[in-house]
């Protein structure tokens, strides 16, 4: 009988044991990134959308899990891996940009130029821009210019202020970008010669009441050919609902939408149409101050100088490279993400165009084996919605970033990180994904997206891509839906 209870004993056990295995490998599945993938594309917001997802293992590229992970989808700004990760591997994280300060002609003994001064642009994105303030400001680097002019001996100039930005493609905007985002600070569009990151700052005063008008008090800096129609009123909301509308070709800008109420001061902050000019009337001012005239206004040039024409006064430098990109993702600064495409393109050192620098950041990643079916790309900035990436290239140049590119520190401190820095520091926060995931995000109209890197529970470290067009809910709701996806992925134990 003992011998019988005690098989029957060893029976229930062996089931016991089984139930347990059964159990924990059912808990491990619901716990996979594949399990949580297919649980997110089947919510019902979802059913009308467009969905690409990859997650590999950046050390070997195994696959985690994938979901249409081939579909060129829009991806808006994560666009902006492609242009920074390309420009950093191409140029290095410690180039520089440069602006020149030059004269034509002879200076006489009473100290009168009988020629022009040149301000030769680099293509540099930040030059004078209030967040590299230790670049620029310490001392102006308008004054250096003024004081370079100066020191030459020049008194009195009988030619022009000559603002040259023949480094680039003497381009308006890229192609297919919105008409709503070309007028606003953030469809400030690259420059051979850029200034202020190409941004004049609206000094607005509001009424007391919403439905107020509201009244332009400043413009910095000064826009003298720009014409502005003012129908922005005050409102109760306490954020810029002002929208500025304007081709980069017309004098006339119409400003419409709303700001907060019972404000002082309020700024809205607009594209410079043509930043040369800007750069060329700054100078101009500051030589005034110095006792410096000219005869002539600024012009604007895009043709390319005859260097043994010329002497060089100064030479101004940008901040590295790597400082730039990390402002360009942190941030998700269009404008400097454009002019890195521009530096890009300029391969041979030829003139740098929008178009030349997607067809060079394709063929470099083609050349490193990337599938590059179905990338098009139309700017650097991700603001078209012409532009199309699969779920696959992304994290692709993930893997490759991390795994083969000497500047991978540079590149992976510039991702935002979740709960602390960037466009995601107000994501995540108190979750396994805080201080973890650190990814690019993408917005548009109906699409979302991010791109990045996170460690598991299993602490594998992952590179992932998801791109979600035309979901059936709002953006706040698909922000909390992509919120709390992301941080279940942290949790998954692949």
């Amino acid at each position: 009988m003992g011998k019988y209870i005690f098989m029957i004993q060893k029976v229930i056990l062996g089931i016991l044991i089984l139930l347990t295995v059964n159990i924990t490998l059912q808990i491990n599945k619901d716990k996979s990134l594949e399990s949580l993938v297919e649980a997110f594309v089947k919510d019902t917001v979802f059913k009308t959308s467009s969905i690409g997802f990859s997650a590999i293992d950046v050390q070997n590229g195994e696959k985690i899990a994938t979901y249409n992970s081939m579909l060129s989808l829009t991806p808006a700004s994560t666009v902006k891996l492609f242009s920074t990760a390309t420009a950093l591997e191409l140029l290095g994280s410690k180039h520089k940009f440069t602006t020149q300060i030059a004269y034509s002609g002879k200076i006489d003994s009473l100290g009168v130029l009988h020629g022009n001064i040149f301000i030769i642009g680099g293509g540099d994105p930040v030059l004078g821009s209030e967040y590299f303030k230790k670049y620029y400001n310490n001392p102006n680097f308008l004054t250096v210019w003024a004081n370079a002019i100066k020191n030459a001996g020049i008194r009195y100039i009988d030619g022009r202020i000559v603002a040259n930005n023949a480094i680039f493609h003497n381009q308006i905007i890229p192609d297919t970008w919105s008409w709503e985002d070309i007028g606003n600070y953030y469809g400030a569009t690259a420059n051979g010669l850029s200034i202020y990151e190409n941004t004049y700052k609206i000094t607005f005063k509001s009424g007391k009441k919403a439905g107020d008008a509201t009244k332009i008090i400043a413009i910095e800096p000064p826009m003298p050919d720009l014409k502005f129609e003012n129908h922005v009123k005050a409102s109760s909301k306490r954020s810029d609902e002002a929208y500025i509308y304007g081709s980069p070709l017309s004098k006339n800008r119409t400003i419409t939408g709303t700001i907060p109420k019972a404000r002082n001061r309020f700024i809205v902050k607009g594209a410079i149409p043509n930043p040369p000019i800007i750069a060329g009337l700054e100078l101009e001012k500051m030589l005034r101050q110095n006792g410096i005239r000219i005869a002539k206004t600024p012009e604007s040039s895009n043709e390319h100088i005859d260097r043994k024409q010329i002497k060089i006064l100064t030479t101004s430098y940008s901040p590295p490279l790597d400082e730039i990109i990390n402002r360009t993702n942190k941030k998700s600064i269009n404008l400097l993400a454009e002019h890195l495409l521009n530096h890009v393109g300029r391969r041979n050192n030829s003139v740098g165009s929008t178009k030349k620098g997607t067809d060079e950041v394709v063929r470099f990643w083609k050349e490193r084996k990337m599938d590059t079916d179905g990338l098009f790309l139309i700017d650097g900035s991700g603001l078209s919605r012409y532009n199309a990436v699969t779920a696959n290239q992304f994290t692709f140049l993930l893997q490759y970033m991390y795994k083969n590119s000497k500047y991978l520190k540079s590149f992976y401190n510039s991702l935002p990180v979740a709960g602390k820095s960037g466009t995601l520091r107000n994501r995540c926060k108190g979750t396994t994904a805080e201080g973890n995931l650190r990814a690019k995000s993408g917005t548009l109209y109906k699409v979302k997206s991010y791109a990045g890197y996170f460690k598991n529970k299993s602490g594998r470290r992952i590179a992932f891509a998801i791109i979600v067009n035309n979901y059936l809910c709002n953006s706040g709701e698909i922000s909390a839906k992509m919120e709390k996806f992301l941080v279940d992925m942290t949790e998954t134990n692949d």
